[in-house]
């Protein structure tokens, strides 16, 4: 009836999460600006959400600006730079509201806004981030900022649940990078200049645990991801440099 939906509708939190919002002014705008428009989305059940659907596409003429983001292994100034931490912490928000990943790509590298092995990346066109709701009610999904932090909220109905959910991640593999020395005659002899700096890769394993009346009684693995390492590279000096003359101490004159 409407009186049991009015009581029951979207009155429990099901999952939350929040990440500090850092950044240049634009940066922080298009975080904002994505968020925004997750915020009061209503899955049904058996629904599917899809974070390019319902952001669209990342224009000057919709709102976003350009900031940095990964291009390519590169960092690079980019309309709708700073999305994907919107992204990752819906991310972070779905998992512990238990709700079934359809589509889910780590970055490149690290992230350093959420802990490494939760993070979803996403770029128009694809790669996407996606999840279903597989409970027998509907969500609602609340987004927004305050004080400089994003934070997501799924509401729901915990009242047939007393499961809770925890993650771990688990580094099993570092990729540790080399770094190559390249003499540059352009450069006075003994200056070293770092032109790319050296970034370590990862493999990692996440893992879902799952509580009953506070008691573990499952862990399963949810995702295996690779970040990749960076080789870096310093340039050395060879161009000779001529001492300067020394001057030649005046002569010195008679005494009278």
């Amino acid at each position: 009836t409407k009186e049991m939906l009015e009581q029951n509708l979207f009155k429990d939190v099901l999952g939350e999460y929040a990440t500090n919002v850092s950044g240049t002014s634009v940066r922080k705008n298009n975080v904002k600006l994505s968020g925004d428009k997750c915020n009061g989305v209503i899955l049904l059940p058996g629904e599917e959400f899809s974070y390019n659907n319902v952001v669209g596409k990342r224009t000057k003429e919709n709102g976003f600006g350009e900031a940095a983001a990964y291009l390519n292994g590169e960092t690079v100034q980019e309309v709708g730079g700073g999305i994907c931490q919107t992204s990752s912490t819906l991310y972070n928000a779905v998992l512990y509201a238990n709700l079934k990943i359809t589509e889910r790509t780590n970055h490149t590298f690290v992230s350093g806004y959420v802990p490494i092995g939760r993070d979803a990346t996403v770029s128009w066109g694809g790669p996407d981030y996606k999840f279903k709701n597989t409970y027998d009610f509907p969500i609602y999904i609340e987004g927004y900022c305050s004080n400089r932090n994003l934070v997501f909220n799924v509401y729901g109905d915990t009242t047939a649940s007393n499961k809770t959910y925890d993650f771990t991640s688990e580094v099993y593999e570092t990729l540790t990078p080399n770094t190559q020395t390249i003499q540059d005659p352009n450069l006075p002899e003994g200056q070293t200049v770092t032109e790319k700096a050296p970034t370590t890769g990862y493999r990692v394993k996440t893992y879902l645990h799952t509580y009953e009346n506070g008691a573990l009684v499952k862990t399963e693995q949810i995702s295996n991801d690779t970040y990749q390492k960076v080789d870096g590279v310093v340039k050395v000096g060879t161009k000779k440099v001529q001492a300067p003359p020394i001057a030649e101490p005046p002569a010195q004159q008679p005494e009278e």
